[in-house]
């Protein structure tokens, strides 16, 4: 079931498949924009390298945590030039139009809200029936534990 402009589309209903495609071009707009591009990018992975800077080239956090952003600074910034700004790849993909369009999805980041991946899996208003079947559910608590667990260990051995 799609609802857009209190008009309900469910399959067989007329123009049906047109609704499912707008539905899923804004869903890869959202996740390739948002949650990829602004937030692991922008904010996650530049937050995390710059934190570490902070850090001495020795100390065992930064040591561990440098094989997760090993060459992210050169990577976010392409990305910035590439993708990001006005008549980007990713503006160009989209039907979506710079001024309060793409240049209001990306500015999304005061959205942002850091939390652990249980968190996250909890907050998500899907049933838990259907995070079972999503490999991003199903899997991802179970590799979160494992490098938490990981980590932890590297951790209480400094």
């Amino acid at each position: 079931i799609i609802v857009r402009e209190n008009l309900i589309f469910t399959p067989g209903s007329e123009n049906w498949e047109h609704v499912k495609f707008a539905w899923r071009c804004s869903l890869f707009t959202w996740v390739t924009g948002v949650d990829h591009l602004v937030y692991t990018h922008l904010l996650v992975s530049n937050g995390l390298n710059a934190a570490l800077r902070e850090l001495p080239p020795t100390h065992p956090v930064r040591r561990a945590l440098h094989v997760n952003i090993f060459g992210t600074s050169v990577i976010n910034t392409k990305s910035m030039l590439t993708l990001a700004g006005e008549g980007g790849f990713l503006h160009r993909m989209t039907a979506l139009e710079w001024e309060n369009g793409l240049r209001t999805v990306l500015g999304s980041s005061n959205d942002f809200k850091f939390e652990t991946w249980p968190q996250r899996f909890e907050a998500c208003d899907l049933p838990f029936d259907v995070k079972q079947e999503l490999p991003l559910f199903k899997f991802g608590l179970k590799v979160w534990s494992t490098l938490r667990r990981f980590y932890n260990a590297y951790v209480d051995i400094y």
